[in-house]
């Protein structure tokens, strides 16, 4: 769970993040338009960075391994609803997002 937390601590890894995320909204026909907008900005504005442009399979990649761990974190949410309510009878204080369309 270390891993998902520290990527949004870097700057480019969180940008990779965002662009996937149209992925999630059933926007992938956007991406390559934002990958090429992305790297111009980047270039322009974060020369001094000397960040590695974005690739369109890096972002691709990222989206698979994320969509892995949401899924698998949503079910271990439901789960622990499911234990919580119906085993141990406790009110579940929680608010759990349906079930994303991936």
């Amino acid at each position: 769970m270390n891993n998902v937390v520290n990527r949004y601590y870097d700057f480019r890894t969180t940008i990779i993040d965002l662009i996937a995320n149209f992925s999630k909204e059933q926007k992938s026909d956007v991406i390559p338009a934002l990958i090429k907008l992305t790297n111009k900005y980047l270039s322009q504005e974060f020369s001094e960075l000397n960040l590695e442009s974005i690739k369109l399979n890096e972002v691709i990649k990222y989206y698979k391994y994320d969509r892995i761990i949401w899924i698998l974190f949503q079910y271990l949410r439901r789960l622990d609803r499911f234990i919580n309510t119906k085993l141990f009878r406790m009110k579940y204080e929680f608010f759990l997002p349906p079930k994303i369309k991936r």
